[in-house]
């Protein structure tokens, strides 16, 4: 009856049991037509099974599917109920019948109806499908129950659905634990798939006011995430609560560092050992402290008023909530201010920006385009690769249309002149084309999405003109439109997967095919030929995991000498920008008598180190990838001295991409206000009468900061390192199991087989045509994963 309740369900939303039986006098008729004319009764039940909730009305209109219902039923009137139980007599009698002919024929007349466009895709798998399955002359048949997707606007939610409704269909079909193991990791793979936007901007340019908005409430606010401007993570979460991150003693101890280097870090310090005294080691602790607390008790740990100071002692907040926007995976990372005289808290921003998939920067319309907004925009998009990068032009309630098209005109001739200064003229274009404007008025959309429209009214806007939609509207887009990179990403490489398994469980049924149209002779045979040659591949495969083994270690060595030679161009890099600062000094004092102006030294500081680094990173990858192919070789050999190789080339790790995104996640250089700051006061102080002096302070000041990169590279280096050994035995490996797999699945398909002959436990007939069966519909949930490739979603 499963096929009688499927039907329905799917069909109608209505169970098969609640559906009455048809009038004795109809059931005569439909057996009346069945034997006096086959083929008319394969049109009449191809017509009648197509009808469902959603074509009713249109299909019970056309003249054919009348003249059709009449020449079965006459003198009688078609209405849902009739339609329905005609239906269930039909089917009944299919079922009954298991005619292999009638199915057959029905399927085809599915098809010619898709082609006709008279029934969707989607429609005729789903039939065809069900017809698969249904039992030839009464033999056990699979249970089929593939599910419908759900469907939405979302390109990446419809996809997703699509692939979670795979993967539920596969699961009735795939007979191997192990299968069903690797079919489990891909829906937890996509379960955790996490969509990161990051939130920038300088303190007062309306961050909190434009979150707000887009969450439809107000979460974020000086009353709870204040003006110390912690790093708050937003996340789903049914049940709303936060975790506050304090920070550990390290972290605390480089604060303290530079106290005497800016007078905020001074006023903080000061401050906050002046309220806690002893009791600072209570929140202070080796390993950071993390508290869990209510959302509206999290004033009492991130208000500077509220909080007694606990504040100051707060590192980050993880802020979970059951918002709809989070909902599809999204977090949102609200980051301190970029003026932040905390250098600590700037580490963590410019950490996160490195992860996230989209940063949207907030400028205020009064004071847009200061140094730290092009810096941070020119930074983002060069050195942290960012794909997308929106900017909000926020309060634009306070100026009219000409004031603010003259603002974005500004901000773009900012970057220009800004890139001049570094003689990087030719990046302009670049940097525009992953630049997008958006001017909003987060007061309006905020009191508007917290039903204070009157208010908002009074300030002349509805929904539309305040721009939140607009910016909603662009996070869709980018995230989640068919045009996402990573959204595209995470549906090719989970489709890939499941084809994968598909493949895999259709080889089994091919295998365990050809072993049933076999004797059990036969079958004895092959299992011991399998069996003797079986040994040697997995005496093979075990000579090559020792040479796996073996070339770890031998990439373990091989670390060593690139952290050497990390060392060494960092050091080079130090004396080269210290050579260029100098000559920079010389020339304008030697020609124009005076000190070169304070934004020549800190470009020629920072993009000396920066771009130095670049080429660090980009000459270490090439060298480890080298090596790591080397290491490949030496273990494809053995493979191919058996016939055998692996598939390196295929496999989902890119060491490249890997290595390059990880070692761009730190920071460049600590303290760079600082350091800026301290090399053009040393300037001014001995580039008159001492440049042998002003040599030595800047060599002391810069090898600071080598040092302090060399510790943050060399920290994170260990950890890449650890990262790429294990990716590097996974590839190794990959082949390694899948053929042990496939050994012992071999032979336990031989074992099985001979046993189940041996004992006429299994009826090879009965068998076959369910393996066919199965892969017929293993071949339509293909069909439908491939419509994602399609773009037909």
């Amino acid at each position: 009856m499963h096929i009688l309740n499927d039907f329905f369900l799917l069909n109608w939303n209505e169970k098969s049991e609640f559906i009455d039986n048809l009038p004795k006098q109809f059931e005569t008729e439909i057996l009346h037509v069945l034997d006096d004319d086959f083929e008319q009764f394969c049109d009449s039940c191809s017509i009648l099974l197509i009808i469902n909730s959603e074509n009713f009305e249109k299909i019970i209109n056309i003249k054919e599917f009348k003249l059709i219902f009449n020449a079965v039923f006459e003198d009688i009137s078609i209405d849902k109920w009739i339609l329905l139980q005609t239906q269930k007599k039909v089917l009944e009698l299919i079922l009954d019948l298991g005619n292999f002919e009638l199915n057959n024929i029905l399927k085809e007349n599915f098809e010619i109806l898709r082609k006709e466009g008279i029934i969707t895709y989607y429609i005729s798998r789903r039939l065809i499908g069900l017809f698969g399955i249904i039992k030839v002359n009464k033999k056990k048949k699979p249970d089929l129950r593939l599910k419908k997707a759900n469907s939405s606007d979302n390109f990446y939610k419809n996809s997703l659905n699509i692939l979670q409704t795979g993967i539920e269909n596969v699961k009735i079909y795939v007979e191997i634990d192990f299968i069903q193991e690797k079919l489990k990791q891909i829906e937890e793979k996509i379960r955790n798939e996490r969509f990161s936007i990051g939130v920038t901007g300088i303190i007062n340019s309306g961050k909190s006011t434009m979150l707000n908005a887009l969450l439809k409430k107000e979460i974020l606010g000086t009353s709870v995430i204040p003006e110390t401007a912690n790093l708050t993570i937003l996340k789903y979460s049914k049940k709303r609560f936060a975790r506050v991150h304090f920070w550990n003693k390290a972290e605390f101890s480089k604060i303290e560092q530079n106290i005497d280097r800016h007078e905020g870090i001074k006023k903080f310090i000061n401050e906050t050992k002046e309220v806690f005294g002893n009791s600072l080691d209570t929140f202070i602790k080796e390993k950071s402290k993390i508290t869990e607390v209510q959302i509206d008790n999290l004033a009492l740990y991130t208000s500077a008023e509220k909080s007694n100071k606990k504040c100051n002692l707060v590192k980050s907040v993880e802020l979970f909530t059951d918002l709809e926007f989070l909902k599809d995976g999204v977090e949102i990372v609200d980051t301190p201010g970029l003026d932040d005289p905390i250098v600590q808290r700037e580490e963590i921003t410019l950490k996160y920006i490195n992860e996230c998939d989209l940063m949207i920067h907030l400028m205020n319309v009064n004071q847009s385009a200061t140094k730290k907004d092009v810096d941070f925009i020119i930074d983002s998009v060069i050195y942290q690769n960012i794909a997308r990068l929106l900017i909000v032009i926020t309060r634009i309630d306070t100026v009219n249309q000409e004031e603010l098209e003259e603002v974005i005109k500004y901000t773009k001739a900012s970057i220009e002149n800004r890139l001049k200064e570094q003689n990087k003229s030719h990046k302009l274009h670049y940097i525009l084309e992953k630049l997008d404007f958006i001017p909003i008025s987060g007061k309006a959309a905020l009191l508007l999405r917290t039903n204070q429209e009157n208010k908002a009214k009074e300030l002349g806007y509805d929904l539309q003109s305040s721009g939140i939609l607009r910016v909603e509207e662009y996070l869709q887009n980018v995230l989640f439109g068919s045009n996402s990179e990573k959204a595209n990403l995470i549906i090719q490489s989970n489709s890939n997967e499941i084809f994968s398994v598909i493949k895999q469980q259709k080889n089994l049924f091919e295998k365990e095919t050809i072993l049933l149209n076999k004797t059990s002779y036969e079958i004895k045979q092959e299992y011991e030929t399998f069996k003797a040659q079986s040994e040697d591949m997995l005496m093979m495969l075990s000579k090559i995991k020792k040479t796996i083994k073996e070339q770890e270690k031998e990439l373990r060595g091989y670390f060593k000498t690139l952290h050497k030679f990390s060392d060494s161009r960092l050091i080079n890099l130090r004396d080269i920008v210290k050579v260029r600062i100098m000559d920079d000094v010389s020339y304008e004092m030697r020609k124009n008598r005076s000190y070169p102006k304070k934004e020549r030294i800190e470009y020629i500081l920072e993009n000396g180190i920066k771009d130095g680094l670049v080429d660090l990173i980009r000459d270490y990858r090439y060298e480890f990838q080298k090596k790591m192919q080397e290491s490949f070789e030496v273990i494809k050999r053995d493979f191919d001295e058996n016939a055998e190789s692996i598939d390196y080339q295929n496999s989902d790790f890119n060491a490249k991409e890997f290595l390059e995104k990880e070692l761009k996640a730190f920071m460049v250089f600590q303290n760079r206000e600082n350091l800026h700051a301290a090399i053009n006061l040393n300037i001014k102080k001995y580039a008159k009468n001492s440049l042998d002096k002003l040599n030595n302070i800047l060599q002391d000041l810069l090898k600071e900061t080598v040092d302090e990169l060399q510790k943050s590279m060399n920290l994170k280096l260990k950890n890449i390192n650890e990262e790429l050994l294990l990716n590097f035995i996974k590839i190794s490996q990959k082949s390694i199991e899948q053929k042990e797999h496939e050994i012992n699945l071999q032979v336990n398909l031989l074992k099985t087989t001979m046993q189940n002959i041996k004992n006429s436990t299994t009826n090879k007939k009965e068998r076959l045509e369910e393996i066919k069966s199965k892969i017929e519909t293993l071949n339509l949930i293909e069909k439908d994963l491939n419509s994602i490739n399609k773009g037909v979603v």
